[in-house]
């Protein structure tokens, strides 16, 4: 690769030395020279690698890490870790998360991120089992292990938390219920869930099954989910999840209406009423999908950190769902939102009888039924009880239906992503890293009185006139003789265009059948490229035709062109063409004379 072109860089310097233009000396000077500031350049280059200095200009400061970022990745140094993050997205998306990689790695070489994009590499998007595009997998590799988070958030704060997290690795169990007709994890019809446990794997939970709530709570469980129980829980079950709720639990419910759980009192004491109900929607949203009333289209999400995750306008679906909604009463004072509300035509039907499968109709009652729009879901945050432990915090999230997370639905709009963002809520860390997002601020320049046009005059006709004007009168000083070639090739090439362009539009009139202006531009083009002939050949004769034929192409312009800026373009084109023209007359007098 190396010793061809060096070989034919030899064989030129033999041969320009041997023609006496150069001697070998003052070629190996030269050549000295080229290596010297090669080298010199390649030693620059270098030392600014190594050796350099950035200072962020920007008055958001938006290509600096927070401190909390700094630290986090000075921890990554100590501990000898090493960051990669894979982000499935192309190099035209996402500037701004990229930037912010960008500054991760100048802060640290012991971060690295990749750009995949899924369209190209549709092979990695089904190995790492990627569902939405932006979505970025985060490995923290170090002491023969691979820890590894993902995330769909292209934020600091995201990226940082998950290499926190990454960073702890700590062991997660997810413990689910048994005993009381729950659903199965390991179904994988329409009717399971096991893409919910796929999904619980993804985030590094160990998913157990078969707790015996009799047994009590394990001490390592870091999420108790109850999922679609059939029959009532016993007053002792009931009792067994308030004391672990109570020290500062972690529990996700997914209850489909029907019968009373036994789980009534135990929400309620949380501020979490959970309707005896099931949710009619007559917004027409189920419709379009082929759903009926009974399966609640929900575009409306409440203000909180498991919804905000969602994009704008998202739908999910809750077939067959009950209300679930806050309380009026606060007596443990927990933070509660809804997540997820219905259209304002809906209702929660008190009369349970059609899901029961005792007959009955559905009709709304103001009197009884609950009106819309109808909360599905909720979050609740609260304080332990500190007899039992002095750490942590209660968290709880209650879905109103269970069928939502299930095979058939799970993937369906923001299905999926409810509940893993309740998941990732639920047993996120109290030390989570709270970072402010920086964006570009919007600062237009608002132009007042006659600025607007004075910055149009200025740029766009008085600056270019000015340039145009000093050049005119550097050829004026010049005289025609040093630019005489260079407009007469300008002239030949002007006319030379325009007969072919007369030519095309010809034959294209001719085959649209308008006669008239086939001929005329037949005859002009025939004209155009006499004129670039004789022009050619500087014959005395162009000359005059030459300006005639100008001046016909700058009027026609405005017939054969349909565009009003071109036709100005085509005219002023031309027009200069004259100009040149008699400007130039002595080139064509000369001719004559020598003729």
């Amino acid at each position: 690769m190396v010793l061809y072109p060096l070989s034919i860089a030899l064989v030129g310097l033999l041969v320009v030395s041997r023609k006496g233009r150069w001697s070998v000396t003052e070629l190996a000077g030269a050549g000295l020279g080229i290596v010297l500031s090669l080298g010199i350049a390649a030693l620059l280059n270098f030392l600014g690698d190594r050796y350099n200095f950035r200072h962020d200009m920007t008055a958001d400061a938006l290509f600096t890490l927070s401190d909390d970022s700094k630290r986090l990745m000075r921890t990554v140094e100590e501990e000898g870790q090493y960051v990669q993050v894979k982000t499935f997205m192309s190099e035209m998306e996402g500037m701004r998360f990229q930037d912010l990689m960008k500054e991760y790695n100048h802060q640290s070489d012991h971060f690295d991120y990749e750009l995949v994009d899924p369209q190209k590499n549709a092979l990695q998007v089904e190995q790492n089992n990627i569902r939405e595009r932006g979505t970025s997998i985060v490995e923290v590799r170090g002491d023969g292990q691979v820890r590894s988070e993902r995330i769909m958030q292209m934020s600091e704060e995201a990226l940082s938390n998950a290499i926190l997290k990454a960073l702890r690795a700590r062991d997660m169990k997810a413990y689910f219920t048994t005993g009381h007709g729950e659903a199965e994890l390991d179904q994988v019809d329409g009717k399971g869930y096991s893409l919910l446990k796929g999904r619980l794997r993804e985030l590094n939970f160990e998913v157990l099954g078969g707790l015996q709530l009799q047994d009590g709570v394990p001490d390592d469980a870091s999420l108790l989910v109850v999922l679609a129980p059939k029959e009532r829980f016993s007053a002792a079950d009931a009792e067994v999840l308030g004391r672990y709720l109570d020290g500062g639990g972690r529990a996700l419910f997914l209850l489909d209406p029907g019968a009373p759980t036994g789980l009534e009192a135990l929400l309620d004491a949380y501020s979490i009423e959970l309707g005896q109900d099931f949710v009619v929607d007559l917004s027409g949203l189920g419709q379009l999908f082929g759903a009926d009333v009974s399966v609640p289209v929900v575009i409306n999400y409440g203000d909180h950190p498991i919804s905000e995750r969602l994009s704008s306008g998202t739908m999910s679906f809750f077939p067959l769902a009950r209300s679930v909604r806050p309380a009026s009463h606060r007596l443990k004072n927990p933070q509660i939102a809804a997540l997820a509300l219905t259209h304002q035509s809906s209702w929660g039907e008190r009369d349970l009888s059609p899901v029961t499968g005792e007959g009955g109709q559905v009709e709304f009652d103001p009197e009884v039924d609950l009106r819309g729009p109808v909360s599905l879901a909720v979050a609740v945050q609260a304080e332990p009880d500190t007899s039992l432990t002095s750490e942590g915090q209660v968290r709880i999230v209650v879905f109103g239906d269970a069928d939502f997370a299930s095979n058939e639905y799970f993937s369906q709009q923001a299905n999926g992503a409810l509940v893993a963002n309740s998941v990732e809520w639920l047993t996120e860390d109290e030390d989570r890293l709270q970072i402010a997002d920086r964006r570009p601020a919007h600062n237009p320049i608002n132009l007042i009185g006659n600025q607007g046009s004075v910055v149009l005059w200025v740029s766009v006709f008085v600056l270019p006139f000015a340039v145009a004007l000093s050049g005119l009168v550097m050829v004026l000083k010049r005289g025609y003789q040093n630019y005489k070639d260079g407009f007469i090739a300008w002239l030949i090439y002007s006319f030379a265009s325009n007969a072919v362009f007369l030519m095309i539009s010809a034959t294209v009139a001719l085959s649209e059948a308008k006669g008239l202006e086939g001929q005329v531009n037949l005859i002009m083009g025939l004209l155009s490229g006499a004129v670039a002939y004789g022009l050619h050949r500087r014959a005395a004769w162009a000359w005059l035709p030459s300006i005639a034929v100008a001046l016909l192409s700058a009027l026609g312009g405005f017939w054969v062109i349909p565009n009003e800026t071109i036709q100005l373009l085509y005219a002023a084109a031309f027009i200069t063409n004259v100009a040149l023209l008699v400007w130039i007359r002595r080139v064509f007098e000369v001719g004559r004379e020598t003729a």
